[in-house]
């Protein structure tokens, strides 16, 4: 194994994001907080239906966006693993406003 694969290796698994993701989860992010804020969280009962919800609108921006050198599946992965809090914190904190 080579310097370049043993860093890849070590560096996929101190955060568990592959690297192709890793390279755009700030776009990522900016992407869930828009989706976020087109949402409605006054229309779900609990968390979880919620966050079912914003996945759902997040891949469908995904598939309008076809982020290169990223699939759906690792993307969701990844909101799911390491936004889960944030939208949790975003639909409790929006209930306020129903």
């Amino acid at each position: 194994m080579n310097l370049k694969q043993s860093i890849k290796r070590i560096l996929r698994e101190e955060t568990g994001i592959p690297l192709n993701v890793k390279r755009r989860f700030d776009r990522l992010k900016e992407l869930l907080y828009i989706v976020l804020d087109d949402s409605n969280p006054c229309d779900y009962s609990n968390t979880q239906d919620y966050f079912k919800s914003v996945l759902y609108d997040l891949e469908t921006v995904l598939l309008v966006l076809q982020m290169e050198g990223m699939t759906n599946e690792e993307i969701l992965l990844v909101v799911e693993n390491h936004f889960y809090e944030d939208i949790r914190r975003y639909y409790i904190n929006s209930l306020e406003d129903c």
